[in-house]
């Protein structure tokens, strides 16, 4: 028997980054001022993955993510927050991070996975970094999509950015 239910729904982010031939998957966490923010927690797999080992990657991430983290010191700067992508990435700096990556965000939100791409504005400039593609969101219920489909979905979508 159980005594509590669960009330809340099911929150849970991750960000899937195609660099070259790999990706990197990034979990992330959302603080008590309700942001998202980016974790050590960073997965490197070849590019030519297959689509069960990378969907089981990213249900994994998204149902790791914690809820109500406290909110990370940003005097003297972030680059604390992306220090674990840069690393995993090869790269020397966040910039040539971005300049090299596709994005593609995997979400869910009580049993419904929305996949968000985006469109890579590079490293420099006012729209720098990388800015969703309005339209573009895909959402699908959790049960009727496995981790193959899911990966599958995630996989397709960087090629519109």
């Amino acid at each position: 028997m159980r005594l509590f239910r669960r009330n809340t729904p099911r929150l849970g982010g991750t960000q899937l980054y195609q660099v070259n031939d790999f990706l990197l998957i990034c979990r992330l966490n959302r603080t008590t001022s309700g942001f998202w923010v980016s974790t050590d927690d960073v997965v490197r797999l070849n590019a030519d993955v297959t689509s069960d080992a990378l969907g089981e990657c990213l249900v994994d991430s998204t149902a790791r993510t914690e809820i109500g983290v406290p909110n990370p010191p940003v005097r003297g700067g972030t680059s604390h927050l992306t220090a674990a992508m840069v690393k995993a990435s090869g790269r020397r700096s966040y910039r040539a991070f971005v300049r090299d990556s596709i994005l593609v965000n995997v979400n869910r939100e009580g049993d419904t996975f929305t996949i968000d791409p985006t469109r890579n504005n590079g490293p420099l400039g006012p729209d720098r970094g990388y800015a969703y593609l309005p339209g573009a969101s895909m959402s699908c219920p959790a049960g009727e999509v496995g981790p193959t489909a899911l990966a599958a979905l995630a996989q397709a979508i960087p090629f519109f950015g």
